[in-house]
């Protein structure tokens, strides 16, 4: 395999390495929405649920991903620790 695995098209070029992205994209999004919200209203606990659902989805289909080496890397082991 000679393309560069860390080009945007190896990650998107799969149905599940676009859900990731999107996914983590998201994640990333609310969790700043939600560090900036004021905590306790409905909003930021609405918000912080589907911040956690994001990452648990993130990090499922993280540990499902081989394609760089075949092998567990070290992403999948920050997968299994967040």
């Amino acid at each position: 395999m000679t393309e560069n695995l860390l080009s945007w098209e190896a990650w998107v070029e799969t149905a599940r390495g676009g859900f990731h992205f999107v996914l983590a994209l998201t994640a990333i999004i609310i969790g700043a929405v939600v560090l900036l919200r004021r905590k306790g209203t409905i909003s930021h606990r609405v918000l912080g649920t589907i911040y956690v659902i994001c990452m648990m989805i993130t990090n499922i289909t993280a540990l499902t991903m081989y394609e760089i080496d075949g092998k567990m890397t070290l992403f999948h082991w920050f997968a299994i620790l967040s």
